[in-house]
């Protein structure tokens, strides 16, 4: 069995001003960086056996934080990158909304102009994430990735469809405990955890 905690990293000035990021690749802000040391001291006791992240600056620098007390290296894989947004990345998230309603859409079904799907978000980084699992057996390990990627995920272990991620919650830099059984199924046990912010 090996246990995940799938994390989101801390905020950015673009999550502060409601804009879309996607795969734009933005730094964490002052107030980020406070948040992934509160993640730090979270698990500052436990005992981690590796540390994985999304190559966007966002995620790796709240791993990285969170790694220093341990004194771990950084694994990071390209697809855990953010689900992409293609033209819309940059646009006001509340102008998105308004669009989806418009078209009778979520989140999820959305495919942005040179973007993709959650299910096709989901189709690439499921597998990196059993391939970590299968790479680490009976470890415990970080994953330090996004919200769209995360919802997707959760809704994809929870009941093999990703297009119910529009209803799943993913706070800056919450935690969701999960574990993968050798037979390769997955049990939740919490999800959105944001008790050390």
């Amino acid at each position: 069995m090996t246990q995940v905690f799938l994390t989101r990293h801390g905020e950015t000035k673009y999550n502060h001003r409601g804009v879309e990021m996607g795969q734009l690749d933005i730094p964490l802000s002052d107030h980020g960086r406070e948040q992934a040391r509160d993640l730090a001291t979270r698990f500052q006791h436990a005992t981690i056996d590796a540390i994985f992240t999304s190559p966007l600056q966002r995620s790796r620098e709240t791993a990285k934080i969170l790694a220093e007390p341990h004194g771990m290296a950084v694994t990071s894989g390209e697809r855990l990158k953010e689900r992409s947004c293609g033209d819309m990345e940059g646009e006001k998230t509340e102008r998105i909304e308004k669009m989806l309603v418009e078209n009778d859409r979520n989140w999820s079904d959305w495919e942005p102009d040179g973007g993709e799907t959650r299910a096709q978000a989901v189709a690439r980084a499921r597998p990196v994430l059993e391939d970590i699992c299968n790479s680490n057996p009976d470890s415990r390990v970080v994953v330090v990735a996004h919200s769209g990627i995360n919802k997707g995920l959760l809704a994809s272990l929870i009941c093999e469809d990703a297009s119910f991620g529009h209803r799943v919650k993913q706070g800056l830099t919450c935690i969701n405990e999960l574990e993968y059984q050798a037979d390769g199924t997955w049990r939740v046990h919490t999800m959105n955890d944001t008790a050390h912010l």
